[in-house]
């Protein structure tokens, strides 16, 4: 199943983490079957989305849509995300 894998840095990870979670009838709607968030252990506000998804190309359309954009911003990430969208051989 193909994985997307995000990076962003946030403002602050509770407030951020409050926006994401009310975005899961999003995520699954567009592909995503299921989704594990992961802060470094240096700077809980350096996180990593990975997520399964049965539609890698929805999934990608999705994540780089003007309404995620937007999302982005009102949840604090600080800057443009990486992205890496990804084939599990």
């Amino acid at each position: 199943m193909p994985v997307v894998m995000v990076h962003v840095q946030v403002k602050d990870f509770d407030a951020w983490k409050a926006v994401f979670d009310s975005t899961a009838g999003l995520r699954s709607a567009n592909g995503f079957t299921s989704t594990r968030v992961l802060r470094s252990a240096d700077d809980a506000n350096d996180v990593i989305i990975e997520s399964e998804t049965h539609d890698l190309a929805k999934a990608k359309q999705f994540l780089t849509s003007p309404e995620m954009r937007e999302t982005m911003v009102k949840a604090g990430v600080l800057g443009p995300p990486t992205m890496h969208f990804l084939d599990v051989p």
